[in-house]
């Protein structure tokens, strides 16, 4: 009984650990804009959550504007995101292009 106990205890502890490990350090990408300019987007403080999704700050910065919002993402074959709060007023949540999203949702969701 104890070792039987013992293994499903090591079970449940490999995959609570596996499904908080999904998520990782982040990523950057740069959106390049007409002619020199350029817009930079990033991910901070990116966090595994019980569900299984990861929840990150996104920042941008660059001729576009200084954006910060936070972000949750559900990794997987076709990522979806999911907007919270959004720290600047403009540039809004649409300025961010799907390509930044699907770049930085694969460097958070590498574990996947």
């Amino acid at each position: 009984m104890t070792f039987r106990l013992t293994i499903a205890l090591l079970i449940g502890a490999f995959a609570s650990s596996a499904a908080n490990a999904a998520c990782w350090g982040g990523g950057a990408y740069t959106e390049d804009l007409e002619g020199v300019y350029s817009q930079n987007w990033w991910v901070e403080n990116v966090n595994s959550n019980a569900d299984g999704s990861c929840s990150v700050t996104v920042k941008g910065e660059g001729k576009v504007g200084d954006f910060g919002g936070a972000l949750t993402i559900r990794c997987g074959a076709s990522p979806t995101w999911s907007w919270g709060a959004v720290h600047q007023d403009y540039p809004g949540t649409q300025s961010v292009p799907r390509q930044a999203l699907v770049s930085l949702s694969a460097s958070v969701c590498s574990g996947y």
